[in-house]
């Protein structure tokens, strides 16, 4: 059962980091309520990897896709760019900030620094860090919730 929900747990992560309106943090919150006690840490993991799998395809596509966008496509990237150059000076602080407490947003984030060609692994480290953070509270809160809500009932 664990594996099974491992599975779909970071399938689903990978989602929640491609399309927005697919929120990882309930994810993270069901997965680690549904799992036995000893599984909340590898909810966290999956969860906070696969994050990070979609979100390094976003930098990708940032940082070495914009020559083949269309010509209105590309102004606009480009006037983003420049807004985001004033930010550059805060890197990787704003990457962590951002994966932790999810503003800016971390979607919004991850296209400036494929953009502005912030240091890859670096991004992946800072921004799996605040993942994992995030994800941690969010699941220790939820389960936390759960066993307040059993006792009452």
């Amino acid at each position: 059962m664990e594996i099974a929900l491992l599975t779909s747990a970071f399938v689903m992560s990978v989602v929640s980091g491609l399309i927005p309106l697919v929120n990882a943090e309930v994810l993270v919150a069901g997965a680690a309520v549904a799992v036995s006690p000893g599984y909340v840490i590898p909810v966290i993991a999956v969860c906070s990897l696969g994050q990070m799998v979609a979100k390094v395809g976003l930098y990708a596509g940032a940082r070495w896709l914009p020559e083949r966008l269309p010509a209105k496509a590309r102004k606009r990237l480009d006037r983003a760019s420049e807004k985001m150059k004033r930010l550059e000076e805060a890197g990787f602080t704003l990457v962590l900030v951002s994966g932790i407490v999810g503003i800016p947003p971390f979607y919004l984030i991850t296209l400036a620094a494929g953009a502005l060609r912030m240091n890859l692994a670096w991004f992946i480290v800072v921004g799996l860090v605040g993942r994992v953070v995030r994800f941690a509270v969010i699941a220790y809160s939820a389960v936390a919730a759960g066993g307040a809500i059993e006792g009452v009932i």
